[in-house]
């Protein structure tokens, strides 16, 4: 919880979902079934979604998480799972997330047990690829369609500022370099 005091998250509830998805991260390859999807959600923007994924990132694999646009299309969901399937990634961090959360191929990933079905590119031809990724979201007043909101961990932060990237009163003023400082107590804490 030392990590994300600084957030402030709607109940305290929602200080559960980072710590959920970083044991969920370091878990995953004894998981042989699905794990949630985890929704980083904010009334605005500037009160520190994407600073979370870093942190639970960083905590979970050594680095920051690198950073993917929410596919325009479920075909190109497709593509992009697909391709992060290939790589083998631990840790997905879809940013900004713009339009409803859901579709078949994100309710596919969201569900896999161990592995994923994607047709491969230009063939009619189906690639069985394991499937080890924990899947985060951040975006501003997420909406979802189909399934997906009850395949989500939502932790949602509200900002009382009306600028609230200028808050500066937090315990850790810079907190990707004390994670990454600490991280080997925060790992072995997980």
């Amino acid at each position: 919880l030392e990590v994300f005091a600084d957030f402030p998250y709607v109940n305290l509830e929602q200080t559960a979902v980072p710590i959920a998805a970083i044991l969920s991260v370091i878990g995953r390859p004894y998981i042989c079934g699905p794990i949630p999807g985890f929704v980083f959600d904010a009334s605005a923007g500037g009160t520190g979604k994407t600073l979370q994924t870093d942190a639970i990132s960083i905590i979970a694999t050594g680095r920051p998480a690198s950073r993917k646009a929410y596919p325009a299309t479920d075909e190109e969901a497709e593509k992009v799972f697909a391709a992060y399937a290939l790589r083998g990634s631990p840790l997905i961090s879809i940013d900004d997330v713009k339009r409803p959360l859901g579709g078949e191929n994100l309710d596919r990933v969201i569900t896999a047990r161990d592995e994923v079905d994607f047709r491969k590119l230009g063939k009619t031809e189906i690639l069985t690829m394991p499937w080890r990724a924990a899947v985060m979201f951040t975006g501003v007043n997420v909406t979802y369609f189909g399934q997906m909101a009850r395949r989500t961990l939502v932790a949602r932060i509200e900002s009382l500022l009306e600028r609230p990237q200028d808050r500066d009163d937090f315990s850790h003023p810079q907190l990707i370099s004390w994670v990454t400082e600490n991280r080997v107590r925060l790992a072995i804490a997980a």
